[in-house]
């Protein structure tokens, strides 16, 4: 594997009777028309922010998890986790990857760590079946946990954004049941030349010849160290620096 990284052996597979070891799609209008609408936005990439430290453990087990997937298969959770919001709302959403149009730089603000973006394939994880689309962070109080849920669709997708063709979609979330498998990794931002150095050697220490071996991408997944001029618009905020680097 590649981050500029790509070989073909790959440590451990997705379980066979997992629902996220490729990538299904919705069918008919509902694929149709998100296609359509991330075409006419021009969107072909959203992404997912992570702390450096759990690069290892989503390449080893083939892709991003939900928390409860982590939880089935007993990783362990960081000292100070995600922050989910209201009371419930870790339960209602524990099946799911919050991902974003854009970086949430409120996000990126509240963290003192290295963190990567992972940047992934729109059109993959939009018209993935059971995809919700929530017009603001869900962390906030302002939808209850089966309005969230209830978010689904065209309409729900095209609620995220303020009119019908912009790219811009402020804080809202895209939220990917069970997880985003590495098949639709297109590339990841590090904050500097030492990040990408140190975590793109601990990736490929990762990478065991392992069988079997789950799905990767056809092209290598870009790693950049630019992380104020970013990759494809996706780049973290030029007044933050990452405080502390945990190096295992």
């Amino acid at each position: 594997m590649r981050i500029g990284l790509q070989q073909r052996n790959w440590p451990i597979a997705w379980p066979k009777d997992s629902s996220i070891s490729s990538t299904p799609r919705l069918k008919g209008y509902e694929t149709d028309a998100i296609t359509a609408s991330l075409r006419r936005r021009g969107i072909s990439r959203v992404c997912h922010i992570t702390p450096c430290h759990r690069l290892p453990d989503v390449l080893w087990n083939g892709g991003l998890l939900s928390f409860k997937e982590r939880q089935a298969r007993g990783i362990a959770e960081d000292e100070q986790p995600h922050y989910w919001g209201p009371p419930g709302r870790k339960e209602a959403l524990g099946d799911y990857v919050l991902c974003s149009f854009m970086p949430s730089w409120g996000l990126v603000q509240g963290h003192t760590d290295e963190l990567a973006i992972i940047i992934l394939d729109a059109d993959s994880v939009c018209c993935r079946p059971s995809v919700l689309f929530c017009p603001t962070n869900t962390a906030r109080s302002r939808y209850s946990d089966a309005d969230i849920l209830a978010m689904s669709g065209i309409d729900a997708f095209d609620a995220s954004f303020p009119n019908p063709n912009t790219y811009q979609a402020g804080d809202s979330e895209i939220l990917v049941p069970n997880g985003v498998p590495l098949v639709d990794f297109r590339g990841m931002v590090f904050w500097d030349q030492d990040s990408l150095d140190y975590w793109r050697q601990k990736l490929r220490s990762a990478f065991a010849p392992t069988n079997p071996k789950p799905t990767i991408p056809a092209a290598r997944i870009i790693g950049s160290a630019d992380g104020v001029g970013g990759l494809w618009g996706f780049r973290f905020p030029g007044n933050w620096r990452p405080m502390k680097r945990q190096r295992p």
